[in-house]
């Protein structure tokens, strides 16, 4: 019964009390079946963060952005932050006009729950973010602690969204987005980075606006010298990319 039913209040019962009743080989047993059964239930989908910077004036290190589909028609919902809300819904509305060139799932048969948080620095810890499932505390509310510069981050949380894809390891991943799909950068973008870095924020892949390869030498060689970056000059070349990647 434990393993046809594992969520079943009843039948652990059932057998808790048969393993209060019998001797330590059967109780062996028993213990083995209620861990066969644990292990055999549903495993719950990993929600990781893309991270991206933060607006430089905001005092925050920077910003996780997760994003989960379910079925739906079409719908979008934005929480965390201000000011995420109009970026979120400039890339679905991009994404829902390219899906079907970029080969992603019909964006009309689900609705998408995004969220931006602000990211803290956990004193003594040197790592920005080792694992998406590390609680860190959520910074105090600024006026401006997103902009426009998040609008790439989103973009790419929701496709991967979409796939039911996320990022492997830290993937920091910064732009403008506009209605056509092109990506810009921003001189708060340069400042965001940096502030990121500062914060003590570290990753594995940086993605920036190809606009924004002039800039890098205004930027400690830390920042750009990642052992992968990407300069996309819009939404699809960034998500081309990632696609090619192999993402848990």
């Amino acid at each position: 019964l434990v393993r046809e039913a594992p969520d079943h209040a009843e039948a652990w019962s059932l057998l808790a009390e048969a393993y209060r009743q019998t001797g330590s080989t059967i109780r062996r047993r028993l213990a083995l079946a209620q861990l066969e059964a644990v292990r055999l239930g549903p495993t719950p989908q990993v929600v990781r963060e893309w991270l991206a910077p933060a607006h430089p004036q905001s005092g925050v290190p920077g910003l996780g952005v997760s994003a989960r589909s379910l079925p739906g028609e079409g719908n979008l919902t934005v929480t965390g932050v201000s000011g995420a809300e109009a970026v979120a819904h400039i890339a679905w509305t991009w994404l829902r006009a390219e899906a079907v060139d970029l080969g992603l799932p019909d964006p009309s048969r689900c609705d998408v729950h995004v969220h931006v948080r602000a990211l803290g620095p956990i004193p003594g810890v040197t790592e920005f973010l080792e694992e998406a499932s590390v609680g860190w505390p959520v910074a105090a509310a600024e006026p401006e602690i997103c902009g426009e510069d998040l609008g790439l981050a989103v973009l790419v949380a929701l496709a991967g969204a979409l796939e039911l894809r996320s990022p492997s390891g830290r993937t920091v991943v910064a732009g403008r987005v506009d209605l056509s799909g092109a990506v810009h950068g921003s001189p708060t973008l340069v400042a965001g980075l940096a502030q990121l870095r500062e914060g003590g924020g570290s990753w594995d892949r940086l993605i920036l606006p190809r606009t924004m390869a002039a800039e890098l030498h205004r930027l400690p060689e830390e920042i750009w010298t990642t052992s992968d970056m990407i300069l996309c000059a819009n939404a699809a070349q960034a998500l081309v990319h990632l696609k090619e990647e192999e993402i848990a």
